[in-house]
């Protein structure tokens, strides 16, 4: 399964970089993932970043960590309104190592996956 990034990254922001990494993918099919990192930007962005990403895939991954995750949930949640999907969530924590301190960062991945139509 081929993963495909999409927005910002945390820890680029962190330190203090302010280039985006965007990965485009040429052709996404209905087996691939789209990942958007929730990041800094307007919670429109993000939500724009999804919806697209469902568009063209089956499932989107929306990973978050620390003071974003409340914008991811609000991000989730908008898109499953807008495109009728199903979520689940893994809630965890990433281990942040700077040169004198280890510290526990709590995570949120969410996925997104279209609702098989019936009709």
């Amino acid at each position: 399964m081929k993963v495909d990034a999409i927005a910002l990254s945390n820890r680029d922001l962190r330190r203090g970089s302010a280039r985006e990494v965007v990965v485009v993918s040429e052709q996404m099919t209905t087996g691939q993932v789209g990942v958007v990192y929730v990041g800094r930007k307007p919670m429109s962005v993000y939500l724009a970043r999804v919806i697209m990403a469902l568009a063209e895939a089956h499932e989107v991954l929306i990973v978050a960590r620390g003071n974003f995750i409340r914008k991811a949930i609000s991000v989730a949640m908008r898109a499953i309104k807008a495109v009728d999907c199903d979520c689940h969530v893994r809630i965890d924590e990433d281990l942040i190592s700077t040169d004198e301190q280890r510290r526990l960062v709590p995570k949120i991945e969410i996925r997104l996956t279209k609702r098989h139509s019936t009709a």
